[in-house]
């Protein structure tokens, strides 16, 4: 017999209060036909939420940039009338004459040449030796074209110091089908690509080369390019930065759509690019070794065990995001203007020095970058003893007789958030990416067997190791996480073409950790079985203060993982609505749990109930989740718009909304709304369900004015006498689910 354990505080998070922890609960209907459908009902589908991987949406607007995904388009400072601006906007990569303001066009500088025409790439001559060479490869031929073009403003604007002691060099390749934006008449980017060299201090960029339309996918123009640079601008120091899409070691990088005619591109993988690298440093005579100081992905999801492995004989560091970048890039300005001033600058300093930057950057940039944020400075020199300890633990893994598998689906399931996620999808589209601090703390506490948790808590000693600094958003702080992802998705998708995939794309890693027998290890042991459970209430026939609801439940599998109760109540003897979530939390097998409903539910201040479920979750009994109540915004546009309202539980109540328009979701706070629609009115939804046949149907309660102190207050209410139910929803570390219902009478309120 397990220890009896009360889901009061401990499992409820306080759902059902604004301020206050209540206890909360999953609703079902009776009949049991529709108590799986009503679980995935519970939290709407917000579809068409672009994302990194998805390289086909390419929009040719003044927009520029994909939710989510560097996706701030033309928020930036660049004029877009085909000149540059006095802060070094250069929408003027279009080549169109003496409007480009930049004065290597003339052949002014010592690439320009003196006929007037800057010179091919491979025609480049060498300058004098500076401190520092950093190349930007900007990768912006897709539906990033304007961010890459403000992104080259922050540039502008750096201190770099005297002319020819820090060489910022940058390759541009623009997709010529999108309008830059704010440009009045409207003029498209240019085609062919440029090269710049950033003088800094807000003066013109230089192009000092440029040439035909290429395909920056191909590793080879990756290779030729750095080799040409790093010859032409010989420094003590190199630096590299990769800027474009990134879709970790499934997606790779880039995507060139070569100027909006391929509307599928294949990327470069992930693997190719290191041996690229390291062909044009080999190629540019670059004697140290390694032969860069740093390489730094100014992208997507490219902190990567499997995809920062194979760059530890390329550089000591290693910069990049384990999350989406939701728009704002690097901090150019002041990165660069640290390190021109720093220059003796140890890898270390400058990783910890931009990712404080990159972090003022993000911080209050959106609720995205709140919550989820996710940036990281890897100290490549000690990655071998991280990938050493991991392939420990592999082996440990899969020769052991007596590991239970459930303890690494566990690791796997309660990993929350997984990365790849944008706060409007509430979830994830890579829903494998998992971060590998959670995964080994997890492996860590298993109890089936002593050695795989030794191994599991030295290899997490060695990843602690080799994080010289992260940015995290407070999601992520909350569930302890450390801003590296591993490939450890739900078993289902672990197929065997999967399995062969990862081999491939992540070879490097996989070869030297034999992740993908762990990965076929969680795979083996999956079942389809949803979790069963013993459960009843205490006092149904007639709840009293004195006598209050008690849910009771127990299972005896071992790979329960998570349970959820929401709350119900009769409208008539045919109909019942659905009241919202009460608790939710991490079980375990052959544990008694009891959870005492007090009588309350979350009300608006006109007493209207709000559904509650959960957005997002961290998968820690401790973490805080973040809440959600589905409605219809009307007076906002023509029709109705499906919206969320959405705010954590030690809020008074949200003050945040993701709004949903079509195919695409926008996140916007109260105040914003009110200021754009003063009239607009939001309807609360419920959930009705038809007791004979289980039918369910989408309510609207009554429109309620936005509130003009920008946030819906919440309060906790008892509620009437009456029929009620308690939903209970167990879920496995498999991903499946078992639910049940129980019927109770209130015969009395449970308090004033």
């Amino acid at each position: 017999m397990g220890r009896r354990r009360a889901l009061g505080p401990n499992f409820a998070r306080c759902y059902a209060g604004a301020r206050q922890c209540k206890n909360v609960v999953m609703l079902r209907s009776r009949p049991f036909s529709v108590l799986v459908s009503l679980t995935c009902c519970l939290l709407l589908t917000v579809t068409g939420c672009l994302h990194s991987t998805d390289k086909s949406d390419d929009d040719d607007d003044s927009n520029g940039g994909q939710s989510g995904d560097k996706g701030s388009g033309g928020s930036g400072n660049a004029s877009a009338t085909g000149g540059t601006t006095g802060d070094g906007g250069s929408s003027a990569t279009s080549g169109t004459g003496n409007d480009g303001g930049t004065s290597g066009k003339g052949g002014g500088t010592s690439k320009g040449g003196s006929s007037g025409k800057p010179p091919d790439l491979t025609q480049l001559e060498p300058d004098a030796e500076a401190a520092w060479t950093v190349f930007v490869y900007g990768h912006g031929d897709h539906n990033l074209s304007n961010s890459l073009l403000a992104d080259l403003s922050e540039m502008a604007k750096a201190e770099l110091g005297a002319p020819g002691n820090f060489n910022l060099i940058v390759l541009t390749d623009w997709n010529a089908s999108q309008t830059i934006a704010g440009s009045d008449p409207p003029q498209k980017f240019p085609t062919g690509v440029q090269l710049y060299r950033v003088p800094g201090g807000g003066k013109d960029l230089e192009v000092v080369a440029e040439g035909a339309e290429q395909n920056l996918d191909d590793p080879d123009v990756l290779g030729n390019v750095t080799a040409d640079v790093f010859k032409a601008f010989p420094a003590q120091h190199h630096g590299v930065v990769l800027w474009d899409h990134g879709g970790a070691w499934s997606g790779g990088f880039g995507h060139d759509t070569q100027d909006g005619t391929d509307m599928d591109p294949k990327g470069m993988p992930a693997e190719a690019i290191p041996p690229a690298l390291l062909a044009g440093a080999f190629g540019a005579d670059i004697s140290q070794r390694p032969p860069l100081d740093f390489v730094a992905f100014d992208t997507c999801l490219m902190a990567g065990a499997e995809v920062a492995y194979p760059y530890r004989k390329l550089a000591p560091l290693y910069i990049a995001n384990a999350e989406i970048d939701y728009g704002n890039g690097w901090d150019y300005t002041a990165t660069f203007s640290y390190l021109a001033s720093h220059p003796d600058a140890t890898p270390a300093a400058f990783g910890k020095a931009e990712v404080s930057h990159w972090d003022a950057h993000h911080k209050n940039a959106s609720t995205n970058d709140a919550l989820l944020r996710s940036h990281a400075a890897i100290d490549l020199t000690k990655i071998d003893g991280f990938v050493e300890a991991t392939s420990a633990l592999t082996n440990a893994i899969t020769s052991s007789d007596s590991f239970d598998p459930i303890d690494l689906g566990r690791g796997s399931f309660l990993a929350l958030p997984p990365y790849a996620s944008q706060f409007e999808n509430a979830g994830s589209v890579l829903p494998g990416l998992h971060d590998m601090g959670q995964v080994l703390d997890a492996l860590g506490a298993s109890k089936s067997d002593a050695a795989v948790a030794s191994a599991a808590k030295k290899a997490r000693a060695a990843l602690d190791d080799l994080l010289i600094a992260t940015s995290q958003g407070s999601l992520r702080t909350e569930a302890s996480q450390v801003g590296l992802h591993v490939e450890l998705g739900a078993a289902s998708t672990l197929t065997a073409e999967h399995l062969d995939e990862y081999k491939e794309r992540a070879a490097s890693w996989d070869g030297d950790t034999r992740w993908s027998g762990v990965l076929a290890t969680l795979a083996d042991a999956a079942d389809s079985k949803p979790p069963v459970y013993t459960h009843s209430v205490d006092n149904a026939d007639g709840a009293t203060a004195s006598k209050p609801p008690v849910l009771r439940f127990k299972t005896t599998d071992a790979d329960a993982a998570r349970a959820a109760v929401y709350l119900g109540r009769d409208i008539d003897d045919k109909t019942l609505a659905v009241l919202g979530l009460v608790g939710a939390a991490p079980i375990a097998a052959n544990e008694d749990y009891e959870f005492g409903w007090d009588g309350t539910v979350a009300t608006f201040a006109d007493d209207q109930p709000a559904m509650l479920d959960i957005w997002l979750d961290t998968g820690s009994a401790d973490g805080e989740a973040v809440l959600m109540i589905p409605g219809v915004l009307d007076g906002a546009a023509e029709e109705g718009l499906v919206t969320y309202l959405v705010f954590a539980p030690s809020e008074g109540g949200p003050s945040v909304a993701v709004v949903v328009l079509g195919d695409v979701a926008s996140t916007l706070t109260v105040d914003e709304l009110t200021q754009a629609a003063p009239k607009a009115t939001f309807s609360p939804l419920y959930y009705v369900v038809s007791k004979a046949t289980g039918e369910t149907q989408l309510v609207t309660g009554d429109p309620m004015p936005l509130p003009s102190s920008g946030t819906f207050e919440l309060k906790s209410s008892f509620v009437n006498p009456g029929g009620y139910y308690l939903f209970s929803a167990l879920t496995d570390v498999w991903g499946n689910q078992g639910a049940e219902v129980d019927a109770f009478e209130l015969a009395e309120p449970l308090g004033r």
